[in-house]
């Protein structure tokens, strides 16, 4: 009798264990389903990005250099961007002085001349005015460059005597796989992939310029930090962020430059 208890008992703990097992083959199951599910919607979004068929104005980014392709990165299309006429000039170190007491723009002059002009490596300003020589309005400024994913509140950074400053991610993300998250969401929600793929991304480095307001003209210089204040690295964030003559001025003018020249088509790629 005692025997056959043991034996029915033990059919019982086999049964229960059985019915456990298939519990967790069959979650297994659902959970690849759904993985498989993920990974194609994933995929897909990623090749229809790479070829352009997320959006019908999509500037032709694999012409260009790979860090200008990232500025320009869910750009609205030329239709839905600010439509004013404007003027934009590269102006050298040494003849800044002369172009800002032609315009009469000594205030805005010796706010430059406070910090970035003889503690920096600057080489050239960028001048910003309208044709007809009136004032852009800040505003105008500003929607330029959100369109273009810049953070227009920095929070850690001098000012340098500027009137205000802005920064964008650029060189990629430090978190590895970050991008694919960037090109998923932007399917779906084209701010919320500017916010974290430029404003506020786990970027490598940043694009930093600062502002200056003259009469009728914005003059803006230009640099990249080679480790941005959302990076893992912070020995590098000191040295990029502390002192002086850290930042990648030619670079930064450069692309900057492009960007802003494309915003506007002023450029034969778009």
């Amino acid at each position: 009798m005692l025997i056959f208890i043991k034996l029915f008992e033990i059919k019982l703990l086999r049964g229960y264990h059985l019915n456990k097992v298939r519990m967790l083959f069959n979650s297994c199951q659902i959970l690849n389903s759904w993985m498989s599910w993920f990974q194609s919607r994933l995929l897909r979004a990623t090749i229809d990005i790479m070829k352009n068929k997320t959006h019908k104005h999509r500037l032709h980014l694999h012409k260009i250099a790979p860090l200008l392709g990232q500025l320009l990165q869910d750009l609205r299309p030329s239709p839905e961007r600010i439509k004013i006429r404007v003027k934009i000039e590269e102006v050298s170190k040494k003849d800044i002085a002369d172009y800002c007491r032609e315009k009469k723009d000594g205030g805005a002059y010796e706010k430059m001349a406070e910090h970035e002009l003889p503690d920096e490596p600057v080489e050239t300003i960028i001048a910003i005015s309208r044709p007809s020589d009136e004032k852009i309005e800040k505003k105008y400024i500003e929607k330029v460059l959100s369109d273009l994913g810049y953070n227009l509140h920095v929070l850690f950074s001098k000012n340098h005597d500027c009137d205000w400053d802005a920064a964008v991610n650029v060189n990629g993300y430090y978190i590895p796989g970050w991008n694919l998250l960037i090109k998923f969401l932007r399917r779906f929600n084209r701010g919320l992939a500017i916010f974290l793929g430029k404003r506020f991304a786990p970027g490598r480095s940043r694009l930093h310029i600062r502002i200056f307001e003259g009469k009728n003209t914005w003059y803006i210089i230009s640099h990249i930090d080679k480790f941005n204040w959302l990076n893992f690295n912070l020995r590098g964030v000191i040295r990029s962020h502390i002192g002086s003559g850290q930042g990648d001025y030619i670079s930064g003018t450069k692309y900057f430059l492009e960007s802003l020249k494309y915003y506007f088509n002023q450029t034969d790629q778009t």
